[in-house]
């Protein structure tokens, strides 16, 4: 293209915008004459009519917008004129999002107004040829659930309105008008009051069935003979359960005598849930005939699908907005489950490992092998604590703190880990015990994960990121832990020996804040158990104070690296002079 002159004003060609700003460039013109064509710079700025809003921008600011500067190597102009007189160039296009778009090319920052349309905003983003990871961290969370909200709702519609228009275009599907009334009251409860009548009744069933079922497993209920032994189960919970289970089968098959597309009924996952509620009480009943040597273990077998009667209780999903909604939210949310357990169970791995090898001397029995110490690491880290596997070593019980506190993290970030480096400095006489130390640097190997997982680095890069949320959390720790372990300890240390010195409270405040709770370390004075209480808060909000900061920089990161991964299209920057 011709260097642009600044100083010239060229009488504009035939086919530029001169008196009549309605004309619009004639698409049948060829590249070569477009390229020829003087657009005047003699202004420091241009005006962009963007479907009638003016706005005047730099040049420079101007030769940033991929589309305004690459408009003289699109065939079809249809959508753009230009007026060399005063500089201006015309877009077809809805001006709401215009002023957000300049923005982002004048101070480099890219945010989002919550009254656009996520959609439409995101159609203007692709028309301008900007890519969404531009978009401000501040801004940008937000706008995602927004979109991922809307496609949700508007999936939803055309489903129903597809349902709908289905079933009034082909009626044959459908045997008789009374089926389809039959298909509404049964599926959908909110179309009349007999739909909501039927929904309660439904509803009320299911609780019945799972309350007989509960109260099946009392000793009160059980039918026994002279020596105790178990003979028969209870004779009203018996009618109660057929009375149940003939109406969930007569509910099933009605529903699906009815429904439109037999397919996708069978293909459901809440109508598989039906037919596993009513399954296993035929299959019951059909054992049952079958007596003679092998009663027992068809009694074995029996226990197991009456057993699977639980399910009934994903039959209320069927009732209920709420669990369908997290019945969906599991669903499109596989990748980040998936990620949660690969952490949960590196951590459970490391530091059941580190358990190990800290208390094989001296706590042999209850830490007698790795596989046996998941229990205890899995235990610890969901803040359970049963008492019966707890340290006794100083290491042991500095493991199992660092286990608790990240346990913590683990369960209230959205998709969280901890990847800990182990440094030991100590120097040890004992060789053998030195060799242990060596052995148990071998778990270290499971940090080479990060080299193939996005997450594991993401997370990286989120604790480096948030290093002052962590300093938070190990200066509130420190703060509660000295304060709680020496009131504690003038407390207790004349009547319960646990508490022999402040530095054993240590131990004590640690499992407390992380609610931990061995019980290995009981407070038995009244002031203790009041200290034991305001310690067990104090940990809490210690813990979770910083835990937003950490969530929002993850799923900042998280989604962004998706982005990236899922755009395929560069960003590129074009000017007036990229065809010279």
């Amino acid at each position: 293209m011709n260097e642009l002159s600044r100083n010239s004003s060229p009488e504009p060609p035939p086919y530029l915008i001169s008196e009549d700003p309605s004309a619009k460039v004639k698409s049948s013109l060829k590249l070569s004459e477009l390229i020829e064509t003087p657009v005047e710079k003699h202004l420091p700025t241009v005006i962009l009519n963007i479907g009638g809003l003016k706005h005047q921008i730099l040049w420079k600011n101007l030769e940033k917008i991929s589309r305004a500067s690459n408009i003289l190597e699109i065939e079809s102009l249809c959508d753009v004129l230009v007026d060399h007189k005063i500089s201006e160039i015309f877009f077809d296009r809805n001006p709401t999002t215009m002023g957000l778009i300049l923005g982002f090319y004048r101070t480099g920052i890219l945010h989002v107004d919550d009254t656009i349309c996520p959609l439409a905003y995101s159609d203007d983003l692709k028309y301008w040829q900007i890519n969404e990871i531009h978009i401000d961290p501040c801004c940008l969370i937000k706008f995602n659930v927004r979109r991922e909200r809307v496609l949700e709702e508007s999936g939803k519609l055309i489903e129903e309105d597809s349902d709908s228009s289905t079933s009034s275009q082909h009626e044959e599907r459908f045997v008789s008008d009374t089926k389809r009334k039959i298909w509404y009251i049964m599926e959908k409860p909110y179309t009349s009051t007999l739909a909501k009548v039927m929904n309660i009744v439904s509803i009320s069933f299911i609780i019945v069935s799972l309350i007989g079922m509960v109260l099946s497993t009392t000793h009160y209920f059980h039918v026994r003979n002279e020596k105790g032994e178990l003979i028969e189960d209870n004779y009203p919970l018996n009618i109660i359960e057929a009375v149940c289970v003939i109406w969930f089968t007569i509910e099933y098959v009605v529903r699906f005598a009815c429904c439109p597309n037999k397919l996708n009924f069978i293909k459901g996952f809440l109508n598989f849930v039906d037919l596993l509620a009513i399954v296993p009480y035929y299959v019951s009943l059909i054992l049952l005939k079958t007596r003679g040597k092998s009663y027992q273990d068809i009694r074995k077998i029996l226990q197991v699908f009456r057993i699977m009667r639980i399910f009934r209780i994903l039959k209320l999903a069927r009732h209920s907005t709420g669990l369908q909604s997290v019945g969906y939210t599991f669903k499109k949310s596989y990748q980040e489950l998936g990620l949660l357990l690969l952490f949960m169970g590196m951590g459970v791995l490391v530091f059941s490992s580190l358990a190990y090898f800290a208390e094989k001397e001296d706590n042999g029995d209850a830490f007698s092998s790795i596989p046996s110490t998941f229990w205890w690491a899995l235990i610890t880290m969901t803040t359970v604590g049963y008492g019966d596997i707890y340290p006794v070593t100083l290491w042991g019980k500095i493991i199992a703190s660092v286990c608790a506190i990240c346990g913590v993290l683990f369960l209230a970030m959205p998709i969280p880990i901890i990847v800990n480096n182990f440094e030991h400095g100590e120097s040890f006489n004992d060789v053998k015990r030195a060799l242990h130390v060596l052995r148990a640097m071998r778990i270290i190997r499971v940090v080479k994960l990060a080299h193939h997982s996005i997450g594991l680095k993401l997370l990286g890069y989120t604790f480096h990121k948030s290093s002052n949320a962590l300093g938070l959390i190990l200066m509130l720790m420190g703060i509660i832990m000295f304060i709680f372990s020496n009131l504690i300890y003038f407390a207790e240390k004349d009547v319960n020996y646990n508490f022999a010195n402040s530095i054993e409270s240590f131990w004590w405040a640690t499992i407390t804040m992380t609610t931990v709770g061995y019980g290995d370390v009981v407070p038995i004075t009244p002031i203790g158990k009041v200290l034991g209480s305001l310690c067990a808060i104090s940990g809490i909000l210690s813990l979770t104070l910083p835990i937003p900061i950490l969530s929002r920089s993850f799923q900042f990161f998280y989604r962004e690296k998706m982005l990236k991964k899922r755009s395929y299209k560069p960003v590129h920057q074009y000017n007036f002079n990229h065809f010279d």
